[in-house]
């Protein structure tokens, strides 16, 4: 999959303004616990459903880049390390899609922030040591892999933080109901 030639990014390119590049996140109701959506970049919104298309299709893609590397002697130690953390990405996000609470869920994001890091950092490693040729294909791994780590970057510290107000509340309400009267 050309991530470049996606209707997503087209969609991206098409609806390109001044506040380009930044990223935000929005609490989505029919969810039972935050779920990563709204990433806006390039001023699209990305729900948690086409986000998930996404971490499949850049799981798809780790695999059909890395199936060829597992033969050679130099790449096949970074091949299964990428082929690992980046078909890892869907894997996670889909189960932190499905966390029973909110604290399950953050947890499973912060590991999909890790994974997708991991792929990125594989990638970068393959082009810094000249052992594979910059392709389209590689180029647009990398671009997607670069993205997908800042969109779960974002989303982790929004969950977090989320977290961290949802056990003041309830340490509030625990100081309010043992307070004498």
């Amino acid at each position: 999959m050309d991530f470049a030639d996606s209707a997503y990014l087209e969609r991206v390119r098409r609806g390109r303004n001044a506040d380009a590049g930044t990223l935000s996140f929005r609490f989505h109701p029919s969810a039972r616990a935050f779920l990563c959506g709204g990433y806006r970049a390039l001023g699209q919104s990305v729900t948690p459903k086409e986000l998930k298309a996404r971490t499949e299709e850049f799981s798809k893609s780790i695999i059909t880049f890395c199936a060829p590397l597992l033969d050679g002697v130099r790449t096949r130690d970074m091949a299964r390390q990428l082929l690992r953390s980046g078909t890892a990405v869907d894997a996670n996000y889909g189960s932190a899609q499905r966390g029973r609470s909110h604290d399950e869920f953050t947890a499973r994001l912060g590991i999909v922030f890790d994974e997708s890091s991991e792929a990125k950092g594989w990638l970068d490693l393959m082009q810094r040591s000249a052992l594979i040729g910059e392709t389209e294909a590689f180029r647009s791994l990398q671009r997607e892999s670069a993205e997908l780590t800042r969109i779960f970057a974002v989303s982790y510290r929004t969950a977090r933080a989320k977290q961290a107000t949802k056990r003041a509340e309830k340490m509030k309400q625990l100081r309010v109901k043992s307070t004498p009267r």
